[in-house]
C-alpha cells in the first residue's frame, strides 16, 4: 500500500498514551462541511462514504497521519512529550517545562506516525463495544474470577471520554453527530 498523503492529526495526552501502549487503533472525528450535507440527504448511500477513494473524508486509506501532541522543544535541543509522564526535575532539569499545545507542534517534532487502514462514516452512538476497546478504553476485571465488564460498560466509558473532549465544542454524546471512524496502525518513524 503506497502513501497517498501525509497529514497532521491532533490527539490528547491520554490518547497518545493509549497509542503508545498499543491500546488505540481507531479514532472518531466529527464530519463537517460538504460531507455532512451528503450524509444528511435522504437516500444517502453508506457505501459511498465507506469507499476508500472518496473525496469527502479528510483522510483516505494509505494516508500517513503524523500525531500532534502536547510537547516542548526548548530543552537541550530535543523534544520532550507530556504523554511520557515523569518529571523534568527528577530527570535533572531545574524546572518543569511550559508545555506547548499540540496544535503548534511542527512535523519535525512528531514521533508517532499512523497509517490509515480503513475509514467509514457512522453516527457516534453506533459505536460497538469492540470499537470502544480499539478507541483505547481499557478492559477491567469485575472481581476475583476475572470476569470482564460487559453490557455497555465500555460504551459508557467511551461516552464519558468523548464528552470530556468534544462536548464543549457542541458535539457531545447526546447530540449523536456523524463521525468519521478511522482505523490505523502505527508505522516506524518516517
Amino acid at each position: 500500500m503506497s502513501i497517498k498523503r501525509e497529514r497532521p492529526i491532533l490527539f490528547s495526552t491520554l490518547m497518545v498514551q493509549a497509542i503508545l501502549g498499543d491500546r488505540k487503533t481507531m479514532t472518531r472525528r466529527i464530519v463537517k462541511g460538504t460531507a455532512l450535507e451528503w450524509l444528511e440527504k435522504d437516500g444517502f448511500s453508506p457505501s459511498f462514504v465507506a469507499d476508500p477513494e472518496n473525496r469527502l473524508s479528510p483522510y483516505t486509506v494509505g494516508d500517513i497521519l503524523w500525531v500532534r501532541e502536547t510537547w516542548n522543544g526548548d530543552w537541550c535541543d530535543h523534544v520532550i512529550y507530556k504523554a511520557d509522564g515523569g518529571s523534568a526535575k527528577e530527570a535533572g532539569y531545574t524546572k518543569e517545562p511550559k508545555w506547548k499545545p499540540s496544535i503548534f507542534m511542527p512535523r519535525k517534532a512528531a514521533r508517532l506516525f499512523l497509517r490509515v487502514t480503513s475509514i467509514r462514516a457512522e453516527r457516534l452512538q453506533d459505536i460497538t463495544e469492540a470499537d470502544c476497546y480499539a478507541e483505547g478504553i481499557i478492559k477491567v476485571p469485575l472481581g476475583e474470577n476475572m470476569e470482564w465488564a460487559e453490557g455497555g460498560w465500555a460504551i459508557e466509558k467511551f461516552a464519558h471520554l468523548w464528552d470530556s473532549l468534544n462536548a464543549k465544542r457542541g458535539y457531545g454524546w447526546d447530540t449523536n453527530p456523524w463521525v468519521w471512524v478511522i482505523t490505523f496502525q502505527k508505522e516506524d518513524a518516517l
